[in-house]
């Protein structure tokens, strides 16, 4: 091979050797291979293996790999031996595994200070909230009462219940309520609880007193609804005695007074005994006029009630053991400090009652 067919020859070997680096390097090499296979073909002079690996040291420098064999390289180039198809050359592991960078390591940015003039929500100052936003039957449990989204009707479960519970169901149909559900009433003679809860307080206790089964019985199951909101978290219920009569228009006005004249409470009555001694009340006169809510303790009877679940507990509270009857619960005049509302003043009643003027309810018997 004359001079100028040599130099080109090297120039081609430390070309396709510095292509080598690149992810196309196995087809570089058989590339190669197959041209210099040709070359000898045609009876041309070879590149012999020590200048090959000469050049391959001296001449390519920096485009030198660390995973290429150049003296293997440049022994197959040399020995004619090199297949005629680039498909039959042998490929290593090496020569095809990709070349890794090394990781170069990189310091975050230090985060900015924020000067005094940028506080945000997050920092200082709370967006203000549109009016059209503030949504007053949006509230957060317990604080939002619908006194008609729970409404308890307490009721002797069997055959003996169902008078009751029939005159009830058509004063709750005609006052358009139709989502109620009946709670089991105590039965004062064979209540097991009952029984316990009087014999661990004073085996006597109603030994004197006339109806006092009765009345501890009727207190029970109230305690136990009020248990009952206690326990389903309900923010509050209205709880009805099966022998329950209600007003006229009685949904749309205790509607109206719960839309927007709720206080927070513990017991709202809808109801009182008017005529006491008689054992029935009179409906009240006036069945039109949306009530007002006043505070304070109108008179006994326990037939129509709401109760938040605050009142719950505190009736709860106050009442376990069972020694008070229903009605005394809802004046808020307990005295039992030992277990409710500790630490509350109770020379006032301990707690937040209010009854409806006109009344909503009256009991039939």
């Amino acid at each position: 091979m004359d001079r100028t067919k040599r130099k080109t020859a090297k120039e081609q070997f430390r070309f396709f050797l510095c292509r080598i680096e690149s992810k196309k390097r196995t087809e570089v090499v058989l590339a190669l291979g197959t041209a210099e296979h040709n070359r000898k073909a045609q009876g041309e002079t070879s590149l012999s293996t020590s200048e090959s690996a000469t050049n391959a040291k001296g001449k390519i420098g920096s485009c030198e790999s660390p995973r290429l064999n150049t003296t293997a390289l440049a022994a197959a180039l040399g020995s004619g031996a090199w297949p005629a198809s680039p498909a039959e050359a042998p490929v290593t592991p090496a020569d095809t595994a990709p070349l890794t960078p090394a990781p170069v390591a990189v310091e975050a940015p230090e985060p900015e200070k924020p000067s005094p003039a940028e506080f945000n929500a997050s920092s200082g100052f709370l967006h203000r909230v549109p009016e059209e936003e503030v949504r007053l039957d949006k509230l957060p449990r317990p604080f939002y009462c619908d006194p008609l989204e729970h409404v308890i009707v307490i009721n002797l479960q069997d055959e003996r219940g169902k008078p009751k519970r029939d005159s009830l169901a058509q004063e709750l149909e005609k006052a358009e309520i139709d989502s109620y559900n009946f709670f089991p009433a105590v039965d004062h003679e064979i209540d097991e609880q009952l029984k316990s809860e009087m014999s661990a307080q004073d085996p006597q206790l109603c030994d004197t007193l006339p109806k006092c089964k009765s009345t501890l019985g009727r207190a029970l199951s109230h305690r136990q609804v009020h248990e009952k909101i206690i326990a389903e978290q309900w923010s509050c219920a209205m709880i009805l005695e099966d022998h329950a009569k209600l007003a006229e228009n009685f949904t749309s006005r205790l509607r109206e007074v719960a839309r927007d004249s709720f206080p927070g409470f513990d017991v709202i009555q809808l109801g009182r005994c008017e005529a006491k001694g008689t054992g029935k009340d009179a409906p009240p006169k006036d069945q039109s006029t949306v009530p007002t809510l006043f505070q304070g303790w109108p008179g006994r009877c326990a037939h129509a009630y709401v109760a938040s679940i605050y009142g719950a507990v505190s009736m709860a509270q106050a009442n376990t053991p069972i020694s008070l009857g229903r009605d005394v619960l809802l004046s808020g005049n307990h005295k039992y400090e030992n277990r409710f509302r500790a630490h509350v003043d109770h020379k006032k009643p301990a707690g937040s009652y209010w009854y409806t003027d006109p009344a909503l309810s009256w009991p039939s018997e």
